[in-house]
């Protein structure tokens, strides 16, 4: 049974993850290195653990228990999820050799931009999260610990 503390600390992963890696790529000499590369695939590897995650654990539910405000949040969430799981896959097929921790980078303002669009989705989805689905969550469970 997934918390929200454990949510909370995936999402506080997640964010200075973002921070990091947009400061190390902005710079094309760093971002060439072994560190930014590394954290490049730790930020994917960890929004989509913390996608799937919510998908395994946190919407069946809102969407068997919950009233009809909560089963649309739900809804909306895991659209919201399978949008960001397609861009992480296409940044991934696009910037990274397959099979590889290996990027591939010819056009770095390019790269920048869609990591940076990437992150600032993440970013404002983890901010909806603490706003939105955690507290309809609670509202469903009687304000447990648990996040399901």
């Amino acid at each position: 049974m997934t918390t929200f503390d454990e949510l909370n600390t995936q999402n506080h992963e997640i964010l200075e993850l973002s921070r990091v890696l947009n400061y190390l790529i902005s710079d094309r000499l760093i971002c060439d290195t072994c560190t930014a590369k590394d954290v490049f695939f730790n930020y994917m590897e960890s929004v989509r653990k913390h996608l799937e995650q919510e998908d395994k654990e946190i919407y069946r539910p809102l969407l068997t228990k919950g009233d009809k405000e909560a089963r649309l949040v739900a809804d909306r969430f895991m659209s919201g999820s399978h949008e960001i799981k397609r861009m992480v896959d296409a940044h991934m097929k696009r910037w990274t050799r397959p099979g590889q921790r290996e990027l591939k980078i010819a056009d770095h303002d390019g790269f920048i931009n869609e990591t940076q669009e990437l992150t600032r989705l993440m970013e404002d989805r983890i901010v909806d999260e603490a706003e939105k689905l955690y507290p309809t969550i609670r509202r469903v469970n009687g304000n447990s610990v648990h996040a399901h």
